[in-house]
């Protein structure tokens, strides 16, 4: 907005200073016109002497994705308002800023976290990086393309399950430890310090989580039906619970089952699920 001000004042004044032959107001147009030129080599210089170097980080729907970005300016004076953006197709516009930097120092480096939110998992691809600056009267933004193509896998946001994680306790059979998972009820007997209490106070039942030998490997079972209901909310229930220790990700379409090991593979297999199963 204030480069388009700036420029009707131009042409403004260029169009009364014609018609007056008023010397004050030549004057006044000679440096607006100087003053927009030293903006544009300003802007040339500070996008010119920048390299951008981006480690990338496991992004999680939902979440900033924590990449590193490493910025260098090889020039002998600082460089101000410097904005790093992702160049994608498909990108929303309120995810395509990584960073803004107010002034990165001369011959210095700054190692800095990107604030980039993917809200959907996903493979996700991009053409390139921008840098761009209005600097430093905020006449017109200038960029400069970088041709960084890559893509990433975002992982679904986990949703935890309404229960507790408590220690390990001896029991007949060994060394137990909680496992993620759905409440089961409580045998006759059993230890009251189990009870999951916010559902014994909703429901009026002794629920606990179920147990499992520690150091065992928990199988997690994902459905994969047609028009399954809250499809986004199991996916991020299986991805919480794949955080939860060793574990297999096991997923069943009919008669068909794959099973996925590790917490990495299963993640990467949930994010490339399609929204809709047919």
């Amino acid at each position: 907005m204030g480069g388009r001000w700036f420029l009707v004042a131009c042409l403004g004044l260029g169009v009364a200073a014609i018609y007056s032959g008023n010397n004050i107001i030549y004057l006044l147009e000679s440096l607006l016109l100087s003053a927009l030129l030293f903006s544009g080599v300003l802007s040339e210089l500070t996008l010119k002497n920048l390299r951008v170097e981006r480690v990338l980080a496991q992004g999680v729907a939902g979440a900033a994705t924590g990449d590193t970005i490493l910025l260098t300016n090889e020039a002998w004076f600082p460089l101000y308002c410097v904005e790093v953006v992702e160049l994608a197709e498909d990108l929303p516009a309120g995810e395509a800023t990584l960073l803004f930097v107010l002034v990165v120092p001369p011959r210095g480096q700054l190692k800095l976290k990107s604030s980039q939110t993917h809200s959907k998992r996903g493979r996700h691809r991009w053409q390139g990086l921008a840098l761009a600056t209005s600097f430093p009267f905020g006449f017109a933004r200038k960029t400069r393309f970088l041709p960084q193509s890559g893509e990433r896998l975002i992982w679904p946001a986990p949703f935890a399950h309404a229960l507790t994680h408590g220690r390990g306790h001896d029991s007949a059979k060994g060394e137990w430890e909680t496992a993620p998972g759905e409440l089961e009820e409580l045998p006759e007997g059993a230890d009251l310090s189990r009870v999951h209490w916010p559902t014994f106070a909703r429901t009026g039942k002794y629920l606990r989580p179920p147990l499992r030998p520690q150091g065992e490997a928990l199988e997690v079972r994902l459905q994969l039906t047609p028009k399954i209901p809250e499809l986004e909310r199991r996916i991020g229930e299986a991805s919480f619970l794949l955080a939860n220790g060793p574990a297999t990700l096991v997923l069943v379409n009919g008669p068909h089952a794959k099973r996925v090991e590790g917490r990495v593979s299963g993640n990467d297999a949930l994010a490339e699920l399609p929204e809709e199963i047919s």
